[in-house]
């Protein structure tokens, strides 16, 4: 299959849209008209820890350090952001280890798109950067910890715990003297056993500094980082204890805005939900200029749908790459990189099968078909 050419691909690109329209009102999603997609945007593959953790880890020793070009960028925010409902900045690095952060974070600003959001482990947060954060209004900064202790930060994240603090507090400050609802704090929190005991700590911790967004995960690719051992549901007890001390928590406090872990649980007969919407709804974009249909294969190094400096990001979408994407996952024959995907972490087998669509309601919409 080949790639079709910039105008033929813009066609079809079109008609993408409109059917992934279709389909969104058939699950009881809202329109997006054309912003379509949730992009996750490395402008360099640098990270100031090494948190053990982190799957970053599979793909760090296999990567040259690098960084963003200036006119990479630019395309990326002229071609690509136009298609975008929100623009996460940091998937597999530390934002602010690049030099183009500033430049990328103004570029989504006067892009127009809806929702930035930063990721970051707040360690290079100086108040400078803080300032900036302000003042273009930065929907979302998303802190990961991963403790409310020093103790169990330094053990898994092996860095300054009270610079973080003091960071986030200056942000938590700045936003009180200019009255700023923007940016919204959040903080991360990975659910393993060594840091399972301060779940309700978190929530006083994170309301303490600031946030009004608080999200406890599982750990990601644990069996491949030989992290078995720290899954916290393999302490069901203590488990349980601690989830209900944390439910408690968050409604004395009177918080909305807590995610606790959701772990689907695979059984006879049963079908998991939500549908996988990623290759329609989500791009993760490198440094290089790679584009992936969602983090799953960026993380474990598999082949990218194409580089925008070798092909438009509507001949990637439309292209035989991302089509083969989308089919695997309405036929049910997983490609490896979603048969190895965090959502399916935690079940034997994986529902996304043909009967499932059949059942449930319309054909994912796939190009050129």
């Amino acid at each position: 299959m080949r790639l079709f050419s910039p105008r033929e691909a813009v066609i079809r690109l079109e008609k993408l849209i409109t059917e992934t329209e279709d389909l969104r009102r058939a699950h009881g999603l809202p329109d997006a008209g054309k912003r379509l997609f949730t992009l996750k945007l490395d402008t360099s593959n640098l990270c100031n820890l090494q948190c053990k953790h982190c799957g970053v880890h599979l793909i760090r020793d296999v990567v040259n350090p690098t960084t963003m070009s200036a006119g990479l960028l630019e395309t990326v925010a002229d071609t690509v952001f136009p298609f975008c409902n929100e623009v996460c900045f940091g998937s597999m690095a530390e934002p602010w280890m690049s030099p183009l952060i500033e430049d990328a974070l103004d570029l989504g600003r006067t892009g127009g798109v809806p929702v930035l959001q930063v990721v970051t482990n707040a360690l290079l947060l100086n108040e400078k950067r803080a300032r900036k954060l302000i003042d273009i209004q930065l929907d979302v900064l998303s802190v990961s910890t991963d403790a409310a202790t020093p103790e169990t930060y330094s053990r898994f994240r092996n860095g300054d715990f009270h610079q973080v603090v003091r960071n986030v507090e200056r942000l938590r400050d700045l936003k009180n003297q200019h009255r700023s609802a923007r940016p919204v704090i959040r903080f991360n929190f990975v659910v393993m056993r060594g840091n399972l005991h301060e779940m309700p700590d978190m929530v006083d911790f994170a309301v303490e500094l600031g946030a009004e967004m608080i999200e406890f995960s599982m750990p990601f690719l644990d069996s491949r980082l030989n992290l078995e051992d720290e899954v916290p549901t393999r302490d069901p007890a203590r488990w349980e204890e601690m989830m209900e001390k944390t439910r408690r928590r968050v409604e004395v406090l009177g918080l909305s805005n807590v995610k606790l872990p959701d772990i689907p649980v695979a059984t006879t007969g049963s079908r998991l939900e939500p549908v996988c919407m990623a290759p329609w709804s989500y791009l993760s974009i490198g440094p290089t200029g790679d584009v992936y249909p969602c983090c799953s294969p960026y993380v474990l190094g598999g082949p990218p749908l194409g580089n925008l400096g070798e092909s438009t990001i509507a001949q990637i979408l439309t292209g035989p790459a991302h089509d083969e994407v989308r089919r695997s996952l309405v036929s049910g024959r997983l490609r490896d990189d979603c048969a190895r995907c965090k959502a399916t972490d935690f079940m034997s087998t994986c529902h996304l099968n043909e009967e499932y669509y059949l059942d449930v309601g319309p054909r994912l919409p796939r190009t050129g078909a």
